[in-house]
């Protein structure tokens, strides 16, 4: 979002910080209490939600930052230079709560919930890194809150309205992010459930009751199973098959090119996409290294570091070699599913394998033949895509629901921009 200047309207104010007739700057100190309360440091803060306290103290024997008072309706923000972390002070923050000196807190005569959102701005947030100092952490001081502008409407009404609105907008992306929790637990238990018992062939989950089950070195499995390597979902007449990447040395800086062959690393395993990334060598290193292509449907898994982090590269992606950090295992269509075999390797059970074999003191790190000694369990090939299949369709439904929060930020942050400059009016969209 451009931090442009924008013109406000005429029934507008735009004033700093430490204006006394709209803000009161909250020094340290805090009222006596019996008991215990706890003590949020600016650590305990994300975005706008508590993730954890500090610790309980009492009024007597408590840390020297635990000095900031949040009373119902002061605002806290963290002074730290590129953190976001804001509250709003309700009933229970200024009853159970102690703030660190850390936070700023303001006591204004505006709405308080109106700049509760303005302190989410990219705007406010963007001026508050401009005027940072500090050797060791760069934050704010309270005589920086001269050079702090805050815009907001003279109607006291109109601001209630805008914080409304988009305090309706944020509920409504909490909730996606509550329903994408959910999906992700239930994707966990029933991850767990289909590796245990498996799908039969009438599409049913297996259970102890109503099938047979047999005892193997990874636990009790269904009779019709195997455990076995990873040479059991690969074709191991292809010397490629498995495949750790070239020695660094194949891929030097002066190697690299601006287009060309992908060179896929770690970049695009951790963020689970082909696309990123803009390393490319030529078409005569490319042949060089055909040993370490990689394919669509290949699945390059970490190894080092982010130990065994996997990616299945999509049917679109650039025809490429992996590099020294990856190994890629190239799945037979006719032995497995290559979404079982990739969610095989995800399943904790099998990342708790790779990290007791890990080598590396600094740095975690594993090899083909670690990859070689890990053990799965093995259904049929029809069973695993009934797994898969099922496995999948919750991940569409997470995917769906990621997509559709990540909108309603970018709507959410346009939305604030125009509402806290007046380029949007609040009264205009109600009558919408």
């Amino acid at each position: 979002m451009s931090n442009a200047k924008v013109t406000i309207p005429k029934d507008w104010k735009e004033v700093p910080l430490n204006d006394p007739r709209y803000f009161s700057v909250v020094g340290s100190g805090v009222d006596f209490w019996i008991g215990k309360k706890n003590f949020l440091s600016t650590k305990s803060v994300q975005g706008t939600k508590i993730v954890a306290i500090e610790g309980e103290i009492d009024y007597l024997n408590r840390p020297s930052r635990a000095n900031a008072q949040p009373k119902v309706g002061r605002v806290a923000f963290a002074k730290m230079k590129d953190t976001f972390k804001v509250l709003l002070a309700d009933e229970t923050l200024s009853k159970k709560y102690i703030l660190s000196t850390g936070f700023a807190l303001i006591e204004p005569s505006i709405d308080s919930s109106y700049l509760y959102q303005f302190f989410q701005s990219e705007n406010f947030n963007a001026q508050k890194n401009r005027y940072s100092e500090g050797s060791t952490q760069q934050a704010i001081s309270q005589d920086d809150f001269s050079n702090l502008l805050i815009t907001f409407p003279e109607n006291r009404d109109e601001q209630k309205s805008i914080a409304g609105i988009l305090g309706l907008v944020d509920q409504v992306i909490e909730e996606t992010e509550a329903l994408i929790k959910k999906y992700e637990h239930l994707q966990i238990g029933m991850m767990q459930d289909l590796f245990r018992y498996g799908i039969d062939e009438n599409g049913n989950l297996r259970t102890f009751n109503t099938h047979k089950f047999k005892k193997t070195a990874l636990g009790l499995i269904p009779e019709s199973w195997k455990v076995g390597g990873i040479e059991n979902f690969t074709d191991i007449s292809n010397p490629n098959a498995i495949k750790p990447g070239p020695f660094g040395s194949n891929l030097k800086k002066e190697t690299y090119t601006e287009n060309g062959y992908k060179v896929y690393g770690q970049e695009q395993v951790l963020a689970g996409n082909a696309h990123i990334g803009d390393y490319y060598i030529d078409k005569k290193k490319y042949r060089e290294l055909e040993a370490f292509r990689a394919v669509p449907g290949d699945i390059l898994l970490s190894m080092m570091g982010s130990v065994g982090s996997v990616l299945i590269l999509p049917n679109d992606a650039l025809p490429g070699v992996i590099n020294p950090r990856l190994i890629k295992i190239s799945v037979s269509s006719s032995k497995a599913d290559v979404n079982f075999v990739a969610t095989s390797l995800l399943r904790p059970e099998t990342n708790h394998q790779l990290y007791l074999m890990a080598s590396g003191v600094t740095m975690p790190g594993i090899n083909k033949g670690i990859v070689m000694k890990l053990q799965f369990v093995i259904p049929d090939k029809a069973e695993q895509k009934r797994i898969s299949d099922t496995l999948s369709y919750l991940s569409n439904l997470i995917n769906a629901e990621k997509v559709y929060r990540d909108k309603l930020l970018r709507q959410r942050n346009g939305l604030m921009h125009d509402l806290l400059t007046g380029v949007k009016r609040a009264t205009s969209l109600i009558r919408r």
